[in-house]
């Protein structure tokens, strides 16, 4: 977008371009990740035991923690689209701290030779695959809606929208794993997160740029 383009389009919605960015930016993902949540349930369905696994202290962390970083990403996402974007990203320490929280009681609470299971769980290897997976089509419609923003920091903008898929993928994916354990969500989900996170970074990048 060429910049007397952009100072023209501020000028005229001055009074609606952040509201209108806002609904069509939750509205994009919504969408996508009501997809994604089907794929999900038609490819390998929900476990189980989930009405009984949410009265579980660790599953209400696991989720709690998905769903505080997925609504403060969002955030976040909405500020480093804007141009004139100095907000603070402090709300995104909520997740982690929580998560780290959890952590620490679960290492206080459980015998030091069970950490290692716990942190390995049944399958970690299918969190990094299948969380990216399920974040990829809500990737690439977060960042449709990105480019018609104009943010300070395009590879900052990217991050956040990958973060925000990141976080829903992971969210998604819950529904499914059986791994509750903090320690195996501090390891292989934040990993899963941070990939996506990366890769929206890159995309950023170039895609973002005006």
């Amino acid at each position: 977008m060429k910049l007397d383009e952009l100072l023209r389009t501020l000028a005229e919605d001055e009074q609606r371009p952040l509201l209108n960015f806002r609904m069509q930016l939750a509205a994009t993902l919504a969408c996508a990740a009501l997809i994604s949540c089907v794929l999900l349930v038609l490819m390998a369905g929900v476990r189980p035991d989930l009405p009984g696994a949410l009265l579980s202290w660790q599953v209400q962390v696991k989720f709690g923690f998905a769903i505080s970083l997925l609504l403060s990403a969002y955030y976040g996402c909405v500020q480093a689209a804007r141009p004139d974007s100095e907000g603070s990203f402090r709300a995104l320490l909520v997740a982690p701290t929580l998560l780290l929280a959890a952590v620490a009681v679960e290492l206080a609470t459980t015998p030091s030779r069970d950490w290692g299971a716990a942190g390995l769980g049944s399958h970690p290897g299918l969190c990094v695959v299948v969380v990216p997976l399920l974040s990829a089509l809500p990737l690439v419609a977060i960042m449709a809606t990105l480019r018609r923003s104009a943010p300070v920091s395009p590879a900052r903008a990217g991050a956040m929208a990958g973060l925000v898929c990141g976080a829903l993928g992971a969210l998604i994916y819950m529904l499914r794993c059986t791994d509750d354990a903090p320690l195996f969500v501090a390891v292989w989900y934040a990993a899963a997160i941070a990939i996506v996170t990366l890769i929206g970074l890159l995309a950023g990048r170039s895609a973002l740029r005006w």
